[in-house]
């Protein structure tokens, strides 16, 4: 409970400050080789303390990044996560550098309206642009936010190419996707 806890009041303060909260990924739990019910159970009992408070993200970080993850999420409990409150949990971040997993991920949490995030900096070209058709519109705290078969993007690679993603970005909002694609795609190499 000290772990859930301190999540909670993390959660809260980020909140209060009218910030949106991700929750990160916890190295004690593989550490202790908890179960997939075990991760459920600490991930729910942060997000029922968090009921009501603004949207949250669930991030999977992948053992590519930090090797104390190996095997975060066993089994199917990523998605019991994400399923357990879609009204709250709104978003899931996934740096996993493995763009078939995210896509298939970006399907099934679609149909609860949730959003993908991209974190993979190896791919996010194509995951943001895959099918720029947008299906409709979803809630994230108090904007509406475009759902479709593409994952957004939140990821730290943005730092370095913030130039061509926001002339990308830009093409986007103007709906040349095409444009958008060879330019973001022609910058994950630097990713």
């Amino acid at each position: 409970t000290v772990l859930i806890d301190a999540v909670v009041e993390q959660v809260h303060e980020i909140q209060r400050c009218d910030g949106t909260a991700v929750l990160l990924p916890m190295p004690l739990l593989p550490a202790l080789n908890t179960d997939a019910q075990g991760y459920v159970d600490v991930y729910c009992a942060i997000i029922d303390q968090c009921r009501g408070c603004g949207p949250l993200i669930v991030h999977w970080l992948g053992e590519q990044f930090m090797p104390a993850l190996e095997g975060y999420f066993p089994d199917d409990a990523f998605l019991r996560v994400m399923r357990h409150d879609p009204g709250t949990v709104r978003a899931a971040q996934l740096s996993l550098l493995d763009a078939n997993r995210e896509r298939n991920l970006r399907t099934s949490i679609a149909e609860t309206d949730q959003l993908m995030l991209t974190g993979d900096d190896y791919n996010f070209g194509a995951l943001m642009t895959d099918d720029h058709t947008v299906h409709r519109t979803v809630a994230f705290g108090d904007r509406q936010v475009p759902l479709g078969d593409f994952s957004h993007a939140l990821l730290g690679i943005f730092g370095a190419i913030a130039g061509p993603a926001s002339i990308a970005m830009r093409a986007m909002a103007a709906g040349r996707h095409d444009d958008a694609a060879v330019i973001l795609q022609s910058c994950e190499a630097l990713g």
